[in-house]
């Protein structure tokens, strides 16, 4: 099980999710880590593209039908935004739409819950956080395309403050940007970046004829070699938030 935490930490602008390729090829396939099939969570091997001008659209899009569908039934509606890598230009990223949702019903009623389920979204196991305050659900399988993250708009309001600071900070700083870019690639160790498909056909074939090889680092490690800079880029944005530069 992942542990996301929900106070000023949680400011990581990408939450770490299953986007492509298991570390150890299974005869099941490459599962998500969401669904409960396939290679767990921890072992699998994060991958990082060029930014895609399409991703705000995507979001926007995704926004829509969340609204349309999803929430239709609720007595006031969420609000909802983009926050993450894939919503800052020019930073390079794991390919997931994250999508905040700040809404009064938490947890959510059996029938969100179940338009959610019905929109394929699935529910991602967090612990030692009450689903009163927060929830995650995972979108697309065995590739997850869209994480949602539900808060409730009082206990979890400092989380949807703080993602959106972080964001503001990033998109009008391209240092940071680039700092924070070379960061995830050097972790990595990506020399040049490859599109999923092709990371996912290299593990899949495994290396030197050995499916037992590990390739990379996988998600927890991963999170953990830049979770120093997230922090510093965090500590950043609330000064130069605090110092009159943000405006929600």
């Amino acid at each position: 099980m992942e542990k996301v935490a929900t106070g000023e930490s949680e400011v990581v602008a990408e939450v770490v999710s299953p986007t492509a390729t298991p570390a150890k090829p299974s005869g099941s396939g490459s599962g998500s880590g969401s669904s409960g099939s396939g290679t767990c969570f921890f072992d699998m091997v994060p991958c990082v593209v060029p930014y895609d001008p399409s991703w705000p659209r995507l979001f926007e899009e995704e926004k829509a039908f969340l609204i349309d569908s999803v929430f239709a039934s609720a007595d006031t509606k969420p609000l909802i935004t983009h926050f993450g890598s894939t919503s800052v230009p020019s930073m390079v990223a794991k390919p997931i739409i994250d999508i905040q949702v700040l809404t009064d019903e938490m947890p959510p009623s059996h029938t969100t819950l179940h338009n959610l389920h019905a929109a394929g979204y699935r529910t991602r196991t967090v612990v030692d956080v009450p689903q009163d305050t927060y929830m995650r659900f995972d979108k697309g399988d065995p590739i997850v395309t869209h994480c949602l993250h539900l808060r409730h708009t009082q206990r979890n309001a400092d989380g949807w403050h703080s993602n959106l600071v972080l964001r503001a900070y990033l998109r009008t700083h391209p240092e940071e940007v680039q700092r924070y870019s070379n960061t995830k690639l050097s972790i990595l160790q990506q020399p040049q970046l490859q599109p999923p498909q092709q990371q996912q056909t290299t593990s899949e074939s495994g290396a030197e004829g050995s499916e037992d090889r590990k390739i990379g680092v996988t998600m927890i490690e991963y999170r953990d070699q830049k979770q120093a800079v997230v922090c510093d880029l965090a500590q950043r944005a609330r000064e130069w938030a605090a110092a009159g530069n943000y405006t929600p």
